[in-house]
């Protein structure tokens, strides 16, 4: 008896093993989980896409099954709670595995895990926290509303309407003539010139329309009836407005009325610049401001700076704090203008923390978001090129550390990055398309 026994014991020692053996997980590692060929995404609007790598040292080791289970929350993927559970299917593809199950919940997050057989059927499963989120639908944009420039003042307005905006400065010069450029579509062709000639025995104030270095049209006025002299003119401070209403325009000297023509065209801002005649003295510029009908800053420059400045890349003189123009022109490099920048304060809650917020966000051209001076993201030309009359791109960020404490403040940067034709999202109707953004934010609270 005691004989039979020991051998019964063995048989079962001995089929345990063998068990054990079966059940014995794979030495491969299942790792860089993707989702549409991005680890953990968000804001993903097609059909899931799935991918992972399998790294393991056994020769000839290689992924004979696979199966993958998604679920809504983390504790779900844990406790069994799928969304979709592919099954165990026999195929060594790791790349490109479409998601099959029901329709996704838009704005949710979705977590899921893959298990993976090698060439021993044994079994490997991913450790690493892996997740995709999807993106906004059509209703989620529902009360967002396009903000862009006024039209009416642009700098490129091409769209037929009227031409408004004040352009006010401070300078002063010597035995010159020297003034204010603006209106010219490229480095030089035609546009406006406002100056003033001290180079005779009295000051004369030019409007002048100019074709490169060719007048086209001229006007001169003396101002001695208005009891300027040039004895306390010259080398004195000065402040210049003109006022531009379409193809009107009113010029002020020192908060008075000076002159006012018509000028030959109506035409928006474009190029803009210093100009000194050939040969004549140094003259000096400063406070440079540019605004539209409702007083909102379209360029503003101090100078102080002669790296960082509207004229950039091209080279200037800093003395004193004032740009120093001579002998020719000072502009905006090739008509390009500086980038509208779009800010607002907020408050992303009233009691509480944030416990998650994303920023969905796209343009009528590119770019560049912050929130309290933080960039939101290093991509470049972001949302991307697309036919705006039928459809734009977005993009979705994850800003939950961004909203953290009280007032918050939003600011988009958005330039126009191609010409277009026919109508865009914005209703602006023309060759180019006023930049202009449209977002979106989702915020959940923390309990309390």
């Amino acid at each position: 008896m005691k004989i039979k026994y020991k051998i019964a014991m063995a048989a079962v020692v001995f089929t345990v093993a063998l068990c054990g053996c079966r059940k014995e997980n794979s030495t491969a590692v299942i790792e860089d989980l993707t989702v549409n060929y991005r680890i953990n995404p968000i804001g993903t609007e097609t059909m899931p896409v799935f991918g992972w790598k399998m790294k393991d040292t056994t020769p000839g080791q290689k992924q004979t099954a696979y199966r993958i289970t998604v679920a809504d929350s983390e504790k779900g993927l844990e406790k069994g709670k799928f969304v979709w559970d592919s099954g165990e299917r026999q195929s060594e593809a790791s790349a490109a595995i479409l998601y099959e199950g029901p329709e996704l919940r838009p704005q949710t997050r979705y977590y899921w895990k893959v298990y993976v057989k090698d060439k021993d059927g044994k079994n490997a499963v991913s450790v690493e926290k892996a997740y995709f989120e999807t993106g906004l639908s059509e209703e989620g944009w529902e009360g967002a509303k396009w903000i862009c420039c006024n039209q009416n003042a642009y700098p490129y307005n091409n769209s037929g309407a009227k031409a408004e905006y004040t352009i006010t400065y401070d300078f002063k010069m010597g035995d010159s003539y020297a003034g204010i450029m603006w209106g010219g579509g490229n480095r030089y062709g035609q546009y406006n010139l406002w100056a003033f000639d001290t180079c005779g025995e009295e000051v004369e104030f030019v409007s002048a329309r100019m074709d490169n270095e060719t007048v086209l049209a001229e006007n001169r006025e003396l101002l001695t009836d208005l009891g300027i002299v040039k004895e306390s003119f010259v080398n004195s401070i000065h402040t210049m407005k003109i006022e531009i209403k379409g193809a009107y325009a009113q010029a002020y000297l020192d908060g008075n009325a000076i002159a006012q023509d018509e000028l030959v065209d109506d035409r928006s801002i474009e190029m803009l610049g210093f100009w000194v005649t050939r040969g004549a003295y140094y003259a000096y510029f400063d406070n440079l401001r540019v605004t539209d009908g409702e007083n909102r800053m379209l360029y503003e420059e101090n100078f102080e700076n002669e790296k960082s400045h509207i004229f950039s890349p091209f080279y200037i003189k800093i003395t004193d704090g004032w740009l120093e123009a001579s002998s020719g022109v000072v502009t905006t490099a090739q008509g390009e203008t500086p980038a509208p920048m779009f800010r607002k304060k907020f408050r992303p809650a009233k009691n509480g923390q944030i416990k998650e917020g994303r920023l969905y966000i796209t343009a009528l051209g590119t770019y560049e978001a912050y929130l309290n001076g933080r960039e939101i993201s290093d991509e470049y030309f972001a949302p991307g090129a697309s036919y705006y009359g039928k459809e734009v791109y977005y993009r979705t960020y994850d800003v939950t550390e961004d909203l953290v404490g009280g007032e918050i403040i939003r600011s988009v940067s958005c330039w126009d990055t191609a010409g277009m034709t026919g109508q865009n999202p914005t209703g602006a109707t023309g060759l180019r398309c006023v930049p202009s953004w449209l977002f979106a934010m989702r915020m959940v609270q923390k309990k309390n």
